[in-house]
């Protein structure tokens, strides 16, 4: 049968080697190891797949990797996905807007209890033949994950607002340092940890207000928060 299997191991501070062997010819899939205190703070893992697309969650197994969720027990989860889908010149917005559906749902069934904030892409303009201009699908998809948020209950950061809007990727790139890379597409480090700081505030402003009657909670369950669009959960 294939199933998930768990190995803890408990060790004491300091710096430790550990190896894997297996014992017969079946086959075995490491899916990855989990390294943690137990010191109180924030866990964060990144689960990223280089040059994927959403709808490749629709593809797995969806009794090992929901076993692998639930066992993760996260309070929030949070999915980027949508530039490499603006590239696919057959894409359809309808499908698109449908297995977003699903992939959420996916994620439901295995967290009921969770929060999820969809993180939209960024400003991915096209260039060409000394040309700049912007990319019309990625409003679209924006617009989809947009609206499909609001309808499973998740919030929804809007990427492309934060940079500044359509055609605002060229200033991260000609930045002093820069701030992207002159793909037009990835951030530096600095643009990144810039990324970074704007997203942690912006899921944290109901938090560091409570108790402010000018801008608590209320204002973020709004969706008046600049980045935020908060749904349901």
């Amino acid at each position: 049968a294939i199933e998930p299997g768990y190995h803890p191991l408990e060790v004491p501070p300091g710096p430790h080697t550990l190896r894997i062997e297996t014992l017969s010819k079946a086959e075995v899939r490491v899916f990855g190891v989990v390294l943690e205190r137990s010191d109180p703070g924030v866990v964060v893992d990144v689960l990223g797949i280089d040059g994927t697309r959403g709808r490749n969650h629709l593809t797995w197994n969806e009794a090992l990797w929901a076993d692998n969720l639930r066992r993760r027990a996260p309070d929030l989860y949070t999915l980027s996905y949508g530039t490499n889908e603006s590239v696919d010149a057959s894409l359809s917005i309808p499908l698109y807007a449908e297995d977003l559906r699903e992939q959420l749902r996916r994620f439901r069934r295995a967290l009921p209890d969770a929060s999820c904030v969809l993180l939209g892409p960024v400003d991915f303009p096209i260039v060409a033949d000394g040309w700049i201009r912007p990319r019309p699908v990625l409003r679209e998809i924006i617009e989809a994950q947009r609206q499909v948020a609001a309808e499973e209950g998740c919030g929804f950061w809007d990427g492309l607002a934060f940079m500044g809007g359509e055609l605002s990727m060229p200033a991260w790139v000609r930045s002093d340092p820069p701030l992207a890379r002159k793909d037009h597409l990835h951030y530096t480090r600095r643009g990144g940890v810039r990324k970074g700081m704007a997203l942690a505030d912006a899921l944290m402003v109901g938090f560091d207000a409570a108790g402010d009657p000018q801008g608590g909670p209320t204002a973020l369950l709004a969706g008046t928060h600049p980045a935020l669009d908060n749904g349901a959960r």
